[in-house]
């Protein structure tokens, strides 16, 4: 019995017994704490790529319109035509292909589509012919490419010359092109520049440039000068500087203006610039020399004969007179033999160009008598197509009526 009580004692001592102190668990545990990861950055926009078609045709002149909006550079492909890169996108003028063509642009195709220049249709009434206008027409005189009484566009005229080598020194072979520093050459260039600000002065709204200038043996008359063929194709009209008879200046007014028509080729004894060069290009444009004195000259009342302009008869001429039946105040046209000191304008002001007032009043000019700015300004288009320089489909095309075109010697 004592050595089961002692027992019993050792045992509870052993297990703790019951005065022991039991361990505290739950103070004793592990605590795991943890963080949440931050959200992931939102995604980047979407890349910006739109593409509208603005304008959807075009043809020489009017361009087809795109525009691009785009966060990232891009590229293109077109199928046909004369492209160029605008502030907002892209320009398509024709290469004469015409009908629908694709543009690949940043790996995405569109569509757009050339077409025929709209003209100002001609019709027929007894004898006579008018235009889509009511004005009348000579009577070989083709519909012409017509765009509205509101448009503006510059059109470009390429001029070539040929000088007579009476005045070459060395290389004076017949084609060869005069050197930029030469000053017949010089002389040219600032010549057409004046032209130039002085058709934008009289809201005439044609650019001539020059294409090239070369030297030629000498020729008497117009009808002995000869330009080279390169300059010819390459050029709307060919001014030969040099031989011009026993006048000034010697020109074929033509009664028709189509694309791809032979290559008029006034002659001249002054260089490109006012006077001679002007007068004789317009002549070569259809413009008459006009009315003189006459202040009260009707269309179909007096005949102008050979004065009078070969497309649009009523108009189409020069016109000068004492003060106040001049143009304005006493100033004649460039057609006329008077002063030259302006085309005749009926949108312009004589006030406005620094003179007084004419035979209408502050107006430069009249659709009823002259309005060689207007004359100028309606043909243009097709004048620049003589050679046409945006397209690369030969073509040719063929006319019934002969062109007969009328002599004029200044």
């Amino acid at each position: 019995m004592k050595y089961l009580l002692i027992s019993i004692v050792a045992l509870l001592v052993a297990c703790g017994g019951s005065g022991s102190e039991t361990p505290n668990i739950e103070n004793t545990a592990t605590i795991i704490t943890s963080s949440t990861p931050p959200p992931p950055p939102p995604p980047p926009p979407p890349e910006k790529f739109d593409v509208t078609i603005e304008k959807r045709h075009g043809d020489y002149f009017k361009p087809v319109i795109i525009t691009v909006e785009a966060d990232n550079p891009w590229q293109y492909q077109a199928q046909a035509g004369h492209v160029t890169e605008t502030d907002t996108g892209l320009e398509i003028t024709s290469d004469g292909q015409l009908g629908v063509h694709t543009i690949t642009i940043k790996d995405q195709e569109f569509e757009y589509e050339f077409i025929e220049s709209p003209v100002c249709e001609h019709v027929t009434s007894g004898y006579d012919k008018f235009d889509c206008l009511g004005y009348p027409v000579g009577g070989n005189a083709s519909s012409m490419i017509y765009y509205g009484e509101d448009d503006t566009q510059i059109v470009t005229i390429e001029v070539g010359v040929a000088r007579t080598a009476t005045y070459c020194n060395t290389d004076c072979e017949d084609g060869t092109p005069i050197p930029a520093d030469n000053p017949n050459r010089i002389s040219a260039v600032e010549g057409i520049q004046r032209l130039n600000e002085f058709n934008q002065k009289n809201n005439v709204y044609i650019r001539f440039e020059l294409t090239e200038m070369v030297w030629l043996a000498s020729w008497y008359d117009l009808f002995t000068f000869g330009p080279p063929a390169f300059l010819t194709e390459m050029s709307d009209v060919v001014y030969g500087w040099g031989g011009a008879g026993t006048v000034g200046g010697q020109a074929l007014m033509p009664r028709s203006i189509y694309p791809g028509m032979r290559t008029p080729s006034p002659v001249g004894r002054n260089g490109p610039g006012l006077g001679t060069f002007a007068h004789e290009i317009g002549h070569a444009m259809g413009l008459g020399h006009g009315v003189w004195g006459i202040p009260d000259w009707q269309y179909g009342v007096t005949d102008l004969l050979q004065q009078g302009g070969s497309l649009f008869p009523q108009f189409g001429h020069g016109w000068d007179g004492t003060s106040p039946q001049g143009a304005c105040g006493p100033q004649g046209s460039v057609m006329s033999y008077g002063s030259g000191t302006l085309w005749t304008n009926s949108l312009n002001s004589c006030e406005e160009l620094g003179f007084n007032s004419g035979n209408w009043g502050d107006a430069a000019g009249s659709r009823l008598q002259s309005d060689e700015a207007y004359h100028l300004n309606r043909v243009r288009y097709s004048y620049s197509l003589i050679h046409n320089e945006h397209s690369n489909i030969e073509y040719s095309m063929e006319v019934n009526d002969e062109e007969d075109p009328i002599l004029i010697n200044d």
